[in-house]
């Protein structure tokens, strides 16, 4: 589009183990015209840890069905062996 411009901040060089770059749009509207940059830093800075912390929380649901799966069979075993050494 001819004369259509967006605000993006690009962060270069973030310093980060596991991003090299980042980039954010800004949408264009009365709020975000009248905010400061902390303001839209912390902005970044909440969805960042938002999505960081629903994928690392979407791992660990996933390991729950089989550790307790592991956990069922261990105490089985364990009924198990003592039913026979008692026996």
């Amino acid at each position: 589009m001819r004369g259509y411009q967006k605000r993006v901040i690009y962060l270069k060089n973030t310093g980060s183990d596991f991003f090299k770059e980042a980039y954010f749009v800004i949408e264009e509207d009365k709020k975000t015209t009248n905010s400061s940059t902390k303001d839209l830093v912390d902005e970044a800075n909440k969805i960042i840890d938002e999505n960081f912390y629903r994928r690392k929380n979407r791992k660990i649901k996933k390991a729950v069905p089989y550790l307790a799966f592991l956990a069922g069979m261990a105490l089985t075993s364990l009924i198990f062996v003592l039913y026979f050494s008692i026996r």
